[in-house]
């Protein structure tokens, strides 16, 4: 993988994807679903059952220590197509990624990935889903710190966000926001505004925050009838 794209920030997720097209033996390097990066490789074949050394290597791994390819570090998903995914496509499963909807029917902690679709969201690019997953009010409780980009609320029955952590909102880039399309819910874990945030709630849905909100110097701006 050519400087121009590694290294990857360590500590962070990142989503990498590679396409060869082996008519013109060239390759497109998608980081995080952003604009590809060219690489062009002359005279290389793209034969995965082949013991060929003329091959394309992205990263091994396996291999010694001495082996500047071999990749270290952990992969929470990876997918293998039969053909190059158009950049639209990229973009689309990149997005699909940071919706991360809850799961639970119950009281339960927002730090444990079985509850939630996805995995639990902690990160500026993240957007979490409280949906029709509960049946009665319900609190998802933190007790670490956690930061999102994105809440909906969209269930009639109430959820409260609580616990002894803090829920930062964060956005990669422009706004971060809450939206409240129906039901009452409030946080009564403490808020952070890392970024400027934008709050809509519709008509007829509410949204409370009992505890102390830290604004920094972040801006909140509120919308809609409710």
């Amino acid at each position: 993988v050519p400087p121009a794209i590694l290294p990857l920030p360590p500590a962070v997720w990142t989503h990498f994807v590679f396409t060869f097209n082996a008519v013109n033996n060239q390759g497109l390097v998608y980081v995080n679903g952003g604009a590809p990066t060219l690489l062009n490789f002359p005279g290389i074949e793209f034969n995965p059952g082949s013991n060929s050394s003329n091959q394309v290597t992205l990263f091994k791994l396996r291999g010694s220590e001495n082996d500047d390819r071999r990749f270290e570090g952990d992969i929470a998903v990876a997918r293998l197509y039969d053909f190059a995914l158009h950049p639209t496509q990229v973009t689309a499963n990149f997005n699909a990624l940071h919706d991360r909807e809850w799961q639970l029917d119950s009281i339960g902690d927002w730090n444990a990935r079985v509850n939630w679709d996805g995995g639990p969201p902690d990160a500026d690019v993240h957007h979490a889903v409280f949906g029709d997953a509960i049946t009665q009010p319900r609190t998802v409780y933190t007790n670490a710190d956690v930061t999102v980009k994105s809440v909906t609320f969209d269930n009639a029955n109430g959820y409260s966000i609580g616990g002894g952590g803090t829920v930062n909102l964060q956005a990669d880039s422009g706004n971060a926001t809450i939206e409240v399309a129906q039901g009452s819910h409030q946080f009564q874990a403490e808020v952070d505004l890392l970024s400027s945030l934008d709050i809509e709630v519709a008509s007829s849905a509410s949204l409370t925050l009992q505890n102390r909100v830290d604004f920094g110097s972040s801006t909140l701006t509120k919308s809609g009838a409710g």
